[in-house]
């Protein structure tokens, strides 16, 4: 097996600012090499008969700073208010940001698990914690000829509005651990590491974005101010209003 850091040094050698040089096979070859040390039994030779892309973007993720994530501190900074809801005559507080229109007493926690009723408002739970980050190339996203041989930086976090049998992801759609929000980032973390790892594309993914929409949109406002473009995976299961806002 290849030590990592001598693969890491050989993989930064071949490959400087995100762009690739030299022969596509050698850099197939180089990362195939590392992929296959790193994650051993991992069926490595699917990337050897496939995209030059494919493969560096799953070695990529092992070696780049991607992103600056920050320990939980003393106050917990991702639980926020959240703009659609409202009082019902039963004394529940209800959410509108999406059909399901969940009615809760404070303490109770909505379908997605990350809004929920406190101090007689919906709050949202899980701002800034995401379930991990990925570097990809954009045509893993279910877009048509947009940003064509890019990279785009996926995160997401737990919670999801929808139910489906079939979600790939339903370890951390379906989450009810908040430990699986290991990880901090701030929007600004995102959009800067994004632009640090020559991304030019940050994807809400994973999970529904309609359900941290208020850390996807400061996300994407962030992103857009260094040039960076938005993706939102979603079904679009939402209300009017916060629809509206979402995709401004």
């Amino acid at each position: 097996m290849v030590r990592r850091p001598a693969v890491a040094a050989q993989l930064l050698d071949d490959v400087g600012d995100g762009r690739w040089r030299g022969s596509k096979a050698r850099h197939r070859a180089v990362i195939c090499e590392v992929f296959a040390a790193l994650n051993p039994g991992s069926g490595a030779t699917t990337y050897r008969r496939g995209d030059t892309a494919l493969a560096a973007a799953a070695a990529h993720n092992y070696f780049m700073d991607v992103p600056q994530i920050r320990a939980p501190g003393s106050t917990d900074d991702s639980v926020i208010d959240t703009r659609y809801w409202h009082r019902l005559e039963s004394g529940r507080v209800q959410c509108d940001v999406c059909p399901r229109a969940c009615k809760m007493h404070d303490g109770q926690r909505g379908l997605c698990f990350v809004r929920g009723a406190e101090d007689g408002r919906i709050k949202l739970f899980s701002y800034g914690r995401s379930s991990g980050f990925c570097v990809d190339p954009i045509e893993k996203k279910p877009l048509n000829h947009f940003l064509p041989g890019t990279s785009v930086l996926s995160f997401g976090t737990a919670g999801c509005n929808l139910a489906c049998a079939f979600c790939q992801n339903w370890d951390m759609s379906k989450s009810r651990e908040m430990d699986t929000l290991a990880d901090r980032a701030r929007p600004e973390d995102l959009a800067r590491s994004a632009r640090r790892l020559g991304c030019s594309s940050v994807a809400f993914t994973y999970n529904d974005p309609v359900v941290f929409m208020e850390y996807a949109i400061d996300t994407a406002q962030a992103c857009r101010e260094l040039g960076v473009r938005s993706v939102a995976v979603t079904a679009g299961y939402m209300c009017a209003e916060p629809r509206a806002e979402f995709y401004r």
